[in-house]
C-alpha cells in the first residue's frame, strides 16, 4: 500500500480547512442540530398527543350519537363469555432452533393470528350501559399473555384478551338513542350501541390510552438530551482547539528548536511521522510546542528556521502550522466524532425499533434461550 496514503489517514493527520468544516461544521454541527430537532418534534408531537388523549378520556360528553371514546366495565350480555373473555386475540408462533457461540436459543415466528370477540356491554361509571359489538374489526392494546406450548409440536400460542374483571377504555362510533335518551331509546328500544367506525377499527385498551404516547414522548425526548450533549462535546470539547483557532486565531511565525522522526506500526501496516518542538514568543513571553508535519516541509526546514502559524494570543500552545485560511482538524478526531455522532444515531433507530409495542408490528417474533425440545 501507498505510504502516502497511509499516512493521509493517519489519526494526527490534519485535514484540509475544507474538508474540516464540511466534517466538524456542516456534518457534526449541522446533521447534529437536525437530529435534535427532529428528536424534539416527536418528542412534542407525542406529549401533545398524550394530553390530549388523557383530556379525552376524562371528557364527560354523555352518551350522543357519534364518536365516542368510554371508559368502563365489561359486562356480559346474557351468560358470561364462552372462553372467559369477551375478545381474544390468539398469536400463533414456529419456533426454529438456532446455534451461536453463546449457546442455543429459538425464535419464535409469527405464523398466523385469530380474533374471536362477542357482543358485551360497557358498564360506565355513571351506572349507565352501553352494547358494543366488536363487529370483526378491533384493534386490542393489552399485555400479551405468557405463551402456551402445543405439546410435542414446535408451535406455541400467545393471547390478548379482555375479561370481565378489567375495566377497558373503547373508542368506536356510538348509534341508537338521542342525547337525552339514557341507555335505551325511548326507555325501552334499541340499546345504545359502539360499533367500528365505517373506516377502521374499534379500539379497545386494557392500559390508559395516554400511556403509549407519553412513553414515546419520554423516548424521543431522552435521545434528544443525548444529541443535545453529543453536540456541546462535540463542538465545545472535541473540536475547541479547531474552534477557537478559527474565531480567534492570529497568523505568526515559530522557531523550529528540534526536529525529529519516527514510526508507528500497527497490525498491517507502517506509518512514517515527522515533527518539530517550535518555540512560539509572543508579548508575554515565549513557549515551546511540539507539532507534527509532513514529509515534504520537514524536508526543507531546519533547526532554526521560522515557520507560519495560527495561535491563540492568550494561550501560544494551542497552534496549527499555516495561515488564517488554512485551519483544519485532525482526522483522528474528526473520525472520533463521527463515529460517535452516528453511533448514536444507530442506537436511536435500533432502540426505536424495538420499543414499538407488539400491536404496532406486523409479526410477533420473539427470541428466547434454550433449546426448542426443553
Amino acid at each position: 500500500m501507498n505510504p502516502s496514503f497511509v499516512a493521509s489517514f493517519a489519526p494526527g493527520t490534519r485535514l484540509t480547512a475544507e474538508t474540516s468544516h464540511f466534517w466538524v461544521d456542516l456534518i457534526l454541527g449541522g446533521v447534529v442540530l437536525l437530529a435534535i430537532g427532529i428528536t424534539f418534534y416527536e418528542w412534542i408531537v407525542a406529549w401533545t398527543r398524550a394530553r390530549a388523549l388523557s383530556e379525552e378520556g376524562q371528557r364527560r360528553r354523555g352518551l350522543r350519537p357519534g364518536p365516542v371514546l368510554l371508559f368502563g366495565k365489561p359486562e356480559p350480555v346474557d351468560a358470561p363469555p364462552r372462553s372467559g373473555a369477551f375478545v381474544e386475540l390468539v398469536i400463533e408462533q414456529l419456533g426454529v432452533q438456532h446455534h451461536s457461540k453463546n449457546g442455543h436459543y429459538v425464535v419464535w415466528t409469527e405464523r398466523a393470528r385469530e380474533l374471536h370477540h362477542e357482543p358485551f356491554y360497557l358498564r360506565l361509571e355513571s351506572g349507565e350501559r352501553v352494547l358494543v359489538e366488536p363487529g370483526g374489526r378491533v384493534e386490542l392494546v393489552d399485555v400479551l399473555e405468557p405463551p402456551t406450548r402445543q405439546t410435542g409440536t414446535s408451535f406455541r400460542r400467545r393471547r390478548a384478551r379482555v375479561t370481565p374483571d378489567e375495566k377497558i377504555w373503547v373508542r368506536g362510533v356510538l348509534s341508537g338513542g338521542g342525547a337525552d335518551a339514557g341507555p335505551y331509546r325511548g326507555g325501552g328500544g334499541a340499546p345504545l350501541a359502539l360499533k367500528p367506525p365505517s373506516r377502521g377499527s374499534l379500539f379497545i385498551s386494557t392500559q390508559p390510552i395516554e400511556l403509549e404516547d407519553e412513553q414515546t414522548a419520554r423516548f424521543h425526548r431522552n435521545f434528544g438530551l443525548m444529541f443535545l450533549t453529543a453536540l456541546a462535546l462535540l463542538q465545545l470539547a472535541l473540536f475547541a482547539d479547531y474552534r477557537s483557532l478559527r474565531a480567534r486565531g492570529v497568523n505568526g511565525e515559530a522557531i523550529i528548536r528540534d526536529a525529529r522522526s519516527w514510526t508507528t506500526r500497527s497490525k498491517n501496516t507502517t506509518t512514517h511521522h515527522w515533527g518539530w518542538t517550535l518555540e512560539v514568543r509572543t508579548a508575554n513571553g515565549s513557549a515551546s510546542v511540539r507539532v507534527e508535519t509532513n514529509a515534504g516541509a520537514y524536508g526543507q526546514r531546519s533547526i532554526g528556521d521560522s515557520v507560519p502559524i495560527i495561535y491563540l494570543p492568550s494561550d501560544p500552545t494551542v497552534l496549527q502550522l499555516g495561515t488564517g485560511g488554512e485551519v483544519g482538524e485532525t482526522f483522528g478526531r474528526v473520525m472520533v466524532g463521527a463515529m460517535g455522532f452516528f453511533g448514536l444515531c444507530l442506537v436511536y433507530v435500533i432502540v426505536g425499533q424495538a420499543r414499538r409495542p407488539w400491536w404496532r408490528r406486523k409479526l410477533i417474533v420473539d427470541q428466547e434461550k434454550g433449546s426448542l425440545h426443553n
